[in-house]
């Protein structure tokens, strides 16, 4: 009797050592997997739209600008003129950013699956 317990108590030790160790390397898993972005930074800023899209900020920074001048020495046509630029550049500038992030991830997507095959 004395002998059975022993064998029961050694493979249930080792099924609950298997357990362990096959939850550690889940936990490992996901662990990787929850960490990764999902846009590879190199990637995003590599692209010619992204790189596009800061000149567009910086334009929409230099049109809010002169629209303030405009509003300092009240001319009407510079103000509203710059506003409506500042907008829109700002608005292409987003729009620009998300088709960039989008490209972006396809291409992140892309080369994983090829590290994965490797």
């Amino acid at each position: 009797m004395a002998k059975a317990d022993k064998q029961t108590d050694a493979s249930i030790e080792q099924v609950s050592q298997a357990d362990a160790d096959s939850a550690a390397k889940a936990e490992v898993k996901s662990t990787a997997t929850t960490n990764r972005r999902a846009v590879d930074r190199d990637i995003l800023h590599n692209l010619p739209g992204t790189k596009a899209m800061f000149v567009v900020i910086v334009a929409a920074i230099i049109a809010y600008v002169l629209s303030r001048v405009g509003a300092y020495f009240d001319i009407d046509v510079l103000f509203r003129g710059g506003t409506m630029v500042c907008f829109s550049l700002l608005i292409m500038g987003g729009l620009m950013y998300f088709h960039s992030y989008g490209i972006a991830k396809k291409l992140t997507r892309e080369r994983r699956e090829q590290e994965e095959q490797q």
